[in-house]
């Protein structure tokens, strides 16, 4: 007996590469066993016996007692709600992200309007002083003279590729768009 154990053929083992990661089958012995790390996808695709009780308890109005992602065989509970809610804080975190940009640009944007003008700003006082009128009079033709010159500046428009990633796709997507630029002076300095 000893020596019929000693003589036996290896199990024949091969390695199948899924998408919850690499998985070891030992043919012999008909088993399967996973030896990635890489943490498995949760099915969301719901069995018909779990769609008839959402359905049931959708039309009861009674809120269902289950766990709102169906797990996937083998997988612990704990490790597909770590893994929607990290999904959830990513796209938290984006929508914040996208918030504060918006909130940015929007102040600078204003900050923008309020400094662009080029005339300059009197207090009531300085505008009461009857010395100071001929000054500011002055200042206002200048600054209108300003206005005019920078309204004839030629402008062109620019098409301008724009490269953003979508979150919810998981692509890049390209957006065209015109960007309106003072036309470079012929035979001007470049920079």
């Amino acid at each position: 007996m000893q020596t019929m154990k000693q003589y036996k053929s290896r199990d024949k083992i091969t390695q199948k590469m899924t998408r919850d990661g690499l998985i070891e089958v030992n043919e012999t012995q008909q088993t399967a066993e996973r030896i990635s790390k890489r943490e498995q996808d949760a099915d969301f695709q719901k069995s018909p016996e779990q769609q008839a009780a959402q359905d049931g308890t959708q039309l009861q109005g009674v809120a269902s007692q289950t766990s709102p992602l169906p797990h996937a065989p083998g997988a612990s509970p704990a490790r597909d709600t770590a893994t929607a809610e990290r999904v959830m804080e990513h796209i938290e975190a984006a929508q914040t992200r996208r918030a504060s940009k918006k909130a940015v640009h929007k102040a600078q944007e204003e900050v923008t309007v309020q400094t662009t003008s080029s005339r300059l700003q009197f207090t009531e006082e300085e505008l009461a002083v009857p010395e100071l009128e001929c000054y500011i009079e002055k200042s206002n033709k200048a600054a209108d003279r300003l206005d005019a010159a920078k309204a004839a500046i030629p402008k062109q428009k620019k098409l301008v590729k724009e490269r953003t990633f979508d979150e919810a796709a998981g692509k890049a997507k390209t957006r065209l768009h015109f960007e309106e630029q003072e036309k470079p002076i012929p035979g001007g300095k470049k920079g």
